[in-house]
């Protein structure tokens, strides 16, 4: 998606997110466009969303707000039950809040305006741990009832502990708007975003998911507190500033030019709960993580209260990280954007609103990443496994880099042409082209990528069978091409060489910063033969720049859209659409030689021909009512049948929660493409939507009253059989055909809203609010543990072949929690709103 602030693109540089996430109280209205929109707008294969602040006026106006969310009001959240994990997190709301205000109104009448507004809000959120142990039989195995089912873990009683995480967020916004002239204005424009959280014992959110940060499981969803404190908390701590320069010229009745000047600035990164910086080799930054997959007791990290787990087996614990916290990285990113459009009106066989226009962007990413201690440890019970950044510069003789720090950029410049044609206010013929190209330049500076000769053609129709306005006929195709975000180019297109070993776990303690830094003593305990000759201890991947193909083509979607409307009633239309929209080209790495070296291309095409072309097809119909505002009232309603197939998760891998865009999983190997093929995640065939809102008056001059209700409901997406790959270890494996697991069940929420307004004055009002979100409290489950095997195993064509999966004692080596629900939905959450305005 493309998200535009006042025209301004605030998306995040480095992986395309958004950037910044500004208060709804300051935005004046939003606009969506989901398809089929004219060629001004590009650089997205998504969707358009662009919100209009607000500014000042010839009045003085003004508010002060604040809204609360308590957690005690919240209701009850269904537990994940895990067999085999001693240690469960249950996160739930704390409270959840912000208070603000916002000022506009004249500095010089008729000339000169200003508008501000502030907003400072807080989330905190509870993570209550706690320890249950497994019943052991007689013989030291798990116990099972008759029926040969495990007994119920038994909470340990004193094990339960809350600790918590906490975000805070300030915004700003300030706004000048000059009338030069009659017909020249100028406008100035600086808002910002300022995030903070984690450290001083509490848990950070994480930004990108805007949840509280708590590591996951041997699933790849169900989280949990398994380790200690330095371990598995972070600090993030960010900026995002936009500063807009936009001069409006109306040079006649019929020619308008508009042209902004823009600037972009977003910092942001993961550091140590302890506030100690990438590459540090004080506090926890200088500690390296140790990720425990073998299966140990609780016993081995930690006391237990009452000596609960003294009896061998009855609390076992794997994925405990002990240690530094990892991973931490740090970005600083600049975008500026010069754009211009003219407009001119004229008559010929009907109305034309023409459109030509220019825009560049240049994007520049500063890049400091690193691992905490200088690198990584696995422990798998018989043996550590480290990974740390370096390269070797002979036969068993590594260089080794503490952190990694690149600097990339990108250079976007783009043009369009359009016109609306209305032939007698009854048919309305959209046509226009944009063309788009993007120059990528990695460390150094060196032009690594470019995307030329990205043709973005728009077409489209619409049609009044009725000649009066009420109905529509409407068919649009248009290509969409995105712009490529700088994450690629930070890693592999600027290096990130990587040394693989394994280490004697009897006479090594990573642990010890002597023995597992950088150039600990642990490195003298490798085991020979972990790499490949001539190398004997290390495995070296990705130990240069990338290769690209020369013939490389942009990321492009085709899109088709045709549909009808009718008014059925007044300012009420009933309305029916068919979406289908199909990926043309993406750019992914692979790997020639099962992950030694990589290269960039678009799969199935140039020097990726040998690889499967990427498919990603939706199609959609929806039959929909939309009544606007009105007589008091407004209403939606909608139904939509969709299919969502491919061999591409897209630049998000939901299966395994990967997000690198451009650089997942899908095509990285030759051994994954087996199995590949199906219903991808977010293929929910059924979706239904109602809104409605109703105005009511009270009598007296009591103010008003505004109930609203909300329907969502859709049937669950696709699951899978997942299992490991001797290279890329777990869930990477589809052992049947994608796609193949049981359906997720059907979720449904209820949401009232309830407001009431009251006027002390023409311009003086107060207005409260109750928002009640999923009322009703459904726990339906969202997602499934999807690892069938934690094992390396062949792939397998049907479902009656799994049986054939077992260990050397012929055991099966189904994982005990497959298919069982790893995440529910969001719980009932009351939220209350009181707003003054003047």
């Amino acid at each position: 998606n493309r998200y535009l602030l006042d025209g301004l693109s605030v998306n995040n540089t480095t992986f395309g997110l958004l950037g910044t996430p500004l208060s709804i109280d300051f935005i004046k209205e939003v606009s969506v466009l989901s398809g089929g929109y004219m060629p001004e707008y590009g650089r997205s294969t998504g969707g358009i969303l662009n919100a209009i602040t607000k500014s000042g006026t010839n009045e003085f106006h003004g508010s002060v707000f604040t809204n609360w969310a308590p957690g005690a009001m919240a209701g009850h959240r269904k537990r994940v039950n895990i067999e085999g994990q001693t240690i469960t997190t249950e996160p739930s709301l704390r409270y959840m809040g912000d208070i603000g205000g916002d000022i506009g109104g004249p500095i010089i009448k008729d000339k000169l305006w200003f508008y501000f507004g502030f907003d400072w809000a807080q989330s905190k959120y509870n993570l209550q741990r706690s320890l249950y142990r497994t019943q052991i039989d007689a013989d030291g195995n798990p116990a099972t009832d008759a029926n040969g089912d495990p007994l119920p873990t038994q909470y340990i009683p004193g094990s339960r502990t809350t600790r918590y995480a906490q975000q805070d967020i300030f915004q700003h916004i300030a706004k000048l708007t000059l009338a030069a002239s009659k017909k020249d204005r100028l406008t100035l424009s600086i808002n910002g975003v300022y995030p903070r959280s984690g450290g001083h014992g509490k848990y950070g959110v994480d930004p990108q998911t805007g949840e509280a940060e708590i590591y996951p499981l041997a699933t790849q969803s169900q989280n949990s507190l398994a380790g200690t404190y330095g371990a598995t908390a972070h600090r993030y701590k960010g900026q995002s500033t936009n500063a807009l320069l936009r001069w409006q010229r109306e040079v006649s009745k019929k020619l308008f030019v508009d042209s902004w000047l823009g600037w972009h600035q977003e910092n942001g990164g993961r550091q140590a709960s302890d506030g100690t910086g990438v590459g540090s080799t004080r506090g926890l930054a200088g500690l390296s993580n140790i990720w425990s997959l073998a299966a140990r007791d609780l016993t081995f990290f930690e006391t237990v209260p009452g000596g609960a787990c003294d009896v061998p087996g009855s609390c076992p614990v794997s994925n405990y990280r002990s240690g530094g916290p990892e991973f931490t990285d740090l970005q600083k990113n600049n975008r500026l954007q010069a754009r211009s459009i003219v407009t001119y009106l004229f008559e010929a066989l009907g109305h034309h609103v023409l459109k030509v226009g220019l825009d560049a962007e240049y994007q520049r990413q500063n890049a400091n990443r690193g691992y905490t201690g200088g690198r990584d440890w696995i422990d798998y019970g018989d043996s550590y496994y480290t990974q740390a950044y370096g390269f070797l510069e002979g036969p068993d003789q590594p260089v080794w880099m503490n952190t990694i720090h690149n600097k990339t950029s990108s250079v976007s410049v783009g043009a369009f042409a359009q016109d609306s044609w209305n032939i007698a206010d009854v048919v309305t013929l959209n046509l226009g082209l944009r063309w788009d190209a993007q120059m990528l330049y990695g460390r150094d500076d060196n032009l690594a990528m470019t995307l030329p000769k990205q043709w973005s053609p728009r077409a489209g129709f619409i049609f009044d069978p009725t000649f009066q306005g009420k109905s529509k006929i409407y068919a649009n195709y248009a290509r969409y091409y995105e712009t490529v975000p700088l994450r690629m180019l930070d890693r592999y297109l600027s290096g990130e060489p990587l040394l693989l070993a394994l280490a004697d776990n009897t006479t090594c303690n990573p642990g010890d910063p002597v023995q597992g830094g950088l150039n600990g003593t642990c490195l003298n305990s490798l085991y020979p033969g972990s790499g490949d000759p001539p190398n004997n201890l290390y495995s070296p991947v990705s130990s240069g720049t990338s290769v690209v193909d020369p013939k490389l083509k942009a990321p492009s979607n085709d899109e088709f859209i045709t549909g009808a409307e009718y008014e059925i009633i007044r300012d009420g239309r009933l309305g029916l659409n068919y979406t289908r929209r199909w990926l043309t080209n993406t750019i992914e790495d692979m790997s020639p030689d099962e992950g030694q070296t990589f290269f960039f291309g678009n799969p199935g095409r140039g020097i990726a021909r040998d690889f499967p072309k990427a498919q990603r097809k939706y199609d959609g119909g929806t039959v929909y009512f939309t009544k606007l505002f009105s007589d008091g009232w407004i209403a939606q309603a909608s139904y939509t049948l969709s299919w969502l197939r491919g061999n591409y998760g897209g630049l998000y891998r939901a299966d395994d929660r990967q997000f690198d865009p451009h650089q997942n999983s899908d095509f990285d190997l030759r051994s994954l493409f087996v199995n590949r093929k199906g219903d991808l995640p977010g293929d929910n065939r059924h979706y239904f939507k109602a809104f409605g809102a109703k105005e009511f008056m009270l009598p007296k001059g009591w103010g008003q009253l505004t109930p609203g209700l909300s329907f969502r409901a859709y049937s669950g997406g696709p699951t899978n059989y997942l299992g490991a790959h001797p290279v890329y270890q777990q869930d990477q494996v589809y052992i049947l055909p994608r796609g193949a697991g049981e359906r997720l069940p059907w979720v449904a929420s209820i949401d009232l809203r309830l407001a009431y307004g009251f006027k002390f004055s023409q311009n003086v009002g107060l207005a409260a609010t109750i928002d009640i979100f999923n009322l009703f409290n459904f726990q339906a489950a969202v997602e499934r543990d999807q690892r069938y095997t934690s094992e390396v195993v062949p792939n397998l064509t049907s479902k009656d072949q799994l049986s054939t999966l077992v260990d050397a004692e012929g055991n099966s080596i189904k994982q005990p929690n497959f298919g069982r629900p790893s995440l529910y939905q969001p719980p009932r959450t009351f939220r209350f709103g009181l707003k003054g305005t003047f």
